[in-house]
C-alpha cells in the first residue's frame, strides 16, 4: 500500500479561506499531504484520498459515528468537528444499533416509494420554477434551493408541506455557521424552535396517528421495543437535515455552473438523457456534504500512518471526488465522465439514507428548469457562500434572472 504521510498545517475546514475555493486545498493536498493534521478545536486529521476517506468509511469498528453527547460514554465526538451540540439520530449509531434503526428509516425512502413518489415530486419542482420564471428575477437559494428540497422531503414523509419554513432555515443554517460565530446564539435558538414544533407534531400523532412517517415509528419496535419521543424526534430529524442543504446546494452550484457554460447548457437542452450523468458529475465536483467526522475507537494503521484511540478524523468527501488516483482530469466538470464512482453520498453502512431521492430530485430538477427556464441567467458575481462550508457546500444567496431581457 502506498505512503500517508501526516503533513502538520495551519487549517480550519469552517475558515471563509477554505470557503471561497476549496479545489485548490484539494489540489494542494493531494500533491503534498494526504492526511491533514490541524491542530484547530482539539486537534484533527484530515483524510483526504478516496482509497483512504472509502476505507475508514467503510470500518466502524475503528472509525466510529457515535456522539458521547453528555460525556457519560466512550467520548466519541460524533459527525461534526467541532462536536455539535445535538445527537443527529441513526447518522451517529454504530453496528449493531445503527443497522435496525437504519432499516426502519430507510424503509420510508426505499427506491419503489421514492419512485412512486415522482409525480409529486416533479408538481412541487414545476410550481417553483414557475413561481421564479414569472417574477423574472428571483433568488437561487431562498426560491428553488431550500423551499424545494424542504418541500420535497416532506411530502415523502408526509408532514404537512406549510411547516417547510419552520424546519429548512434553522436546519441549513446548523451546518451553515461554526459554533463561535456571531450568529451562533441565534442559530441555536432558531433550532430550539423547530425542535419543539418537531416534538409538538410527534405528540399530536401520539393523540391522532396518521399514515405517515412518523406514525410509522410510533409503531416500529427497532430494538424490541416501542421507540420513545426522543428517538422519534432524532428519526426524524436526520431525514430532514440530510434532505435539505445538501439538495440546496447541488441546485445552487448546478445553475451556476450552467449560466456560465451555455455550451454545456445547450448540450443538455439538445439531449436530456445526458441528464443523470450530468447529475453525477455535479455531485462529484461540487460534492455539497463536503465532510463528516469520525473517532477512532482503537489504533488502527492506514496507508502508513498509525491512528489512536480518542483521534477525530474527518473524512473530506470534497476533497476524496478531486483524487487523481481515481479521477482522470479531476478539476475538470465533464458531464460525460464514465466510471462516475464519487463519494458524494458517503460510503459503507453510513451512505446518505436519501440516496435516491437526491437523485431522482436533482434529475428532475434540472429536466424542467432546462424547459421551462432555459435561458437562466445567474449573478455569481454577486453570490455569497454561506460563512462556513466545512460540513455543506451551499450558498448564502444566489440573485438570477429568468432570461437575459428581465437584466434590463
Amino acid at each position: 500500500m502506498t505512503a500517508t504521510p501526516r503533513v502538520t498545517r495551519e487549517f480550519d475546514h469552517h475558515s471563509a479561506e477554505f470557503g471561497q475555493n476549496p479545489l485548490a486545498f484539494y489540489r494542494q493536498w493531494h500533491q503534498e499531504c494526504p492526511v491533514v493534521h490541524s491542530e484547530k478545536y482539539g486537534g484533527y486529521y484530515v483524510l483526504t484520498r478516496h482509497e483512504d476517506v472509502a476505507q475508514a468509511a467503510g470500518d466502524p469498528e475503528h472509525f466510529s459515528n457515535t456522539h458521547d453527547v453528555d460525556g457519560t460514554g466512550t467520548g466519541a465526538g460524533g459527525i461534526g468537528i467541532p462536536s455539535l451540540p445535538v445527537r443527529f439520530g441513526v447518522v451517529e449509531m454504530d453496528p449493531p444499533q445503527h443497522r435496525s434503526y437504519r432499516a426502519m428509516i430507510t424503509s420510508w425512502l426505499a427506491p419503489a416509494r421514492v419512485d412512486a413518489a415522482e409525480p409529486q415530486i416533479r408538481e412541487i419542482i414545476v410550481e417553483y420554477i414557475e413561481a421564479a420564471r414569472s417574477k423574472g428575477r428571483f433568488d437561487v437559494v431562498h426560491e428553488l434551493g431550500i423551499p424545494i428540497p424542504a418541500c420535497v422531503t416532506l411530502e415523502l414523509l408526509r408532514i404537512p408541506l406549510e411547516k417547510w419554513e419552520v424546519y429548512a432555515h434553522p436546519i441549513c443554517d446548523l451546518a451553515s455557521y461554526a459554533q463561535g460565530d456571531p450568529e451562533w446564539p441565534r442559530v441555536m435558538q432558531d433550532v430550539a424552535a423547530a425542535e419543539q414544533d418537531l416534538m409538538d407534531l410527534i405528540g399530536e400523532r401520539r393523540q391522532r396517528p396518521a399514515e405517515d412517517y412518523i406514525t410509522s415509528l410510533l409503531r416500529a419496535e427497532p430494538e424490541g421495543t416501542p421507540m420513545s419521543d426522543e428517538e422519534i424526534f432524532q428519526a426524524v430529524w436526520v431525514v430532514l437535515t440530510g434532505g435539505f442543504d445538501t439538495t440546496s446546494g447541488a441546485i445552487a452550484h448546478m445553475m451556476l455552473y450552467l449560466s456560465e457554460n451555455p455550451q454545456v447548457r445547450d448540450e443538455l437542452i439538445a439531449d436530456r438523457e445526458r441528464i443523470p450523468g450530468a447529475v453525477e458529475e455535479f455531485l462529484r465536483y461540487y460534492s455539497p456534504a463536503t465532510s463528516t467526522a469520525r473517532t477512532v475507537m482503537a489504533p488502527v494503521t492506514l496507508g502508513e500512518h498509525e491512528f489512536q484511540a480518542g483521534d477525530r478524523v474527518l473524512l473530506f468527501w470534497g476533497a476524496a471526488n478531486h483524487d487523481p488516483n481515481q479521477f482522470d482530469e479531476p478539476d475538470d466538470l465533464d458531464i460525460s465522465r464514465h466510471p462516475n464512482r464519487h463519494l458524494a453520498f458517503g460510503y459503507g453502512q453510513h451512505r446518505c439514507l436519501g440516496a435516491r431521492l437526491a437523485q431522482l430530485e436533482a434529475r428532475i430538477f434540472l429536466d424542467e428548469l432546462l424547459e421551462r427556464m432555459p435561458g437562466f441567467v445567474v449573478l455569481g458575481d454577486q453570490a455569497h457562500k454561506k460563512p462556513s462550508v466545512g460540513a455543506i457546500h451551499v450558498y448564502k444567496d444566489m440573485p438570477a434572472a429568468a432570461e437575459p431581457a428581465a437584466l434590463a
